[in-house]
């Protein structure tokens, strides 16, 4: 099976970078004696984004947890993107299948072959 880099899963757009070193000076500034309120307004980045990331600078994503665990999501990406790499024509009631399989595997309740859920899928997919 093919495998994802994190490092090409996780590139970011321009501006979400601008957005983080923007913050990030923000945060430096408070360091060097600036205050928050003035860093923030000099910076024009949000008080409490900059302030929570003070408190806590890893973040974990928010929402409720997967319904698969994440090794299973993985491998179920990877035979994906392998089937893409090998061109073998795929449609979304294919993918579905291969996610009910491995949620039954699981012992996972039946997942719902609504649009919904597929679009949740990859959206939560690296």
């Amino acid at each position: 099976m093919a495998s994802t880099s994190k490092a090409v899963a996780r590139l970011k757009t321009a501006p979400q970078v601008s957005k983080e070193l923007m913050l990030e000076a923000a945060i430096l500034a408070t360091k060097d004696g600036l205050s928050q309120h003035a860093a923030a307004k000099q910076l024009g980045v949000p008080r409490s984004t900059m302030h929570d990331r003070m408190v806590n600078p890893e973040p974990k994503a928010k929402g409720a947890p997967t319904k698969l665990p994440e090794w299973a999501e993985k491998e179920l990406v990877d035979l994906l993107v392998s089937c893409a790499d090998m061109r073998v024509p795929l449609n979304r009631f294919h993918s579905l299948q291969e996610i009910s399989e491995m949620a039954a595997e699981l012992g996972k309740p039946k997942l719902n072959s609504g649009f919904m859920h597929w679009g949740l899928f990859i959206l939560s997919s690296p």
